[in-house]
């Protein structure tokens, strides 16, 4: 019994379709045919997987912190172990109802798959995260403005029920609401000045599921952020230029995008403004700076790095 390797899977039991609860039995059967000790918490509120990552990485008691559940639930799980040192290994089995984090790294939406990628990694991956208003992490986007609202507002039992479609819907009952934001915005080598509709910070190929990179234009472990602001539209040019560039996932149209790398960059506004960090509600304030911290935790996951 000594030998065994210890494993703490946490999971989110409301997250997406539920599949975590069904998929309990599979998901702890690969870990333990694979030689772990396996120690199962299940999380009823929000911020309660960061408390038990936060805990078992202090005291240092695993080899490995699973997760199972949405993005939010990841960042929960790496906002404790950062909190904590950040050297604890890290383990996702998505199960919410976008996992954009997943998508973007090929990680299976099956969970008994992603249990086995996990299982049959090598060798952990050393990845970026975000740190915002020097305060709390993000794993693969901030982003303010434009159906950013969706992502924390529409009630879990909807998610839960209507999957990506709850976004594609809330999303479109915030289109009535969109407004820009006027920002001076320091990117650490330009100074950018206008009024914004939607602006993202991220290390990701999928935004809300809504928005899509191109995957060759971005790094998860360069340092780096890619920053893709969307400027007012005027007319109805400016705005089937937007609808073109979202579509084709081409931003490189300066009359109504703004897009690039950065280490850091600080948004001024002369308001306040809520900030979604994967999917979850933040108070950004009048003034934020975000920082990229470059390779922070350590990934277990099966596929070709990217």
């Amino acid at each position: 019994m000594s030998g065994l390797k210890k494993l703490l899977l946490i999971i989110n039991p409301m997250a997406g379709k539920l599949t975590a609860q069904s998929a309990l039995f599979q998901i702890t059967r690969v870990f333990c045919d694979a030689g772990y000790l396996v120690t199962t918490r299940i999380t009823s509120c929000r911020g309660e997987a960061t408390e038990f990552a936060f805990s078992a990485s202090v005291k240092n008691e695993y080899d490995i912190i699973v997760c199972c559940g949405g993005d939010g639930t990841l960042n929960e799980t790496i906002d404790g172990i950062i909190k904590a040192g950040g050297k604890t290994v890290v383990g996702y089995i998505p199960a919410g109802s976008t996992n954009d984090f997943a998508s973007s790294l090929g990680i299976s939406t099956y969970p008994a798959e992603a249990a086995k990628e996990i299982v049959e990694c090598k060798e952990p991956r050393a990845l970026d995260i975000g740190l915002f208003g020097g305060e709390r992490s993000f794993t693969y986007v901030a982003s303010f403005g434009a159906f950013t609202a969706t992502s924390y507002s529409v009630p879990q039992n909807v998610k839960n029920a209507l999957g990506h479609f709850a976004y594609v819907l809330g999303g479109i009952k915030d289109a009535a609401a969109i407004r820009p934001y006027s920002m001076k915005i320091n990117t650490g080598g330009e100074v950018l000045e206008g009024k914004y509709i939607f602006g993202a910070v991220s290390n990701s190929t999928s935004i809300g599921g809504m928005i899509r990179l191109d995957q060759s234009e971005l790094s998860f472990d360069d340092g780096k952020f890619e920053v893709l602001l969307i400027k007012q539209p005027e007319n109805a040019v400016m705005l089937s230029k937007i609808l073109y560039g979202l579509a084709a996932a081409d931003f490189s149209d300066r009359e109504v995008f703004e897009f690039f790398k950065t280490e850091k960059i600080h948004f001024v506004t002369d308001e306040d403004i809520s900030w979604s960090l994967d999917g979850e509600y933040a108070d950004g304030g009048k003034e934020v700076e975000i920082k990229n911290i470059s390779k922070a935790f350590l990934l277990m996951h099966g596929k070709e790095k990217v």
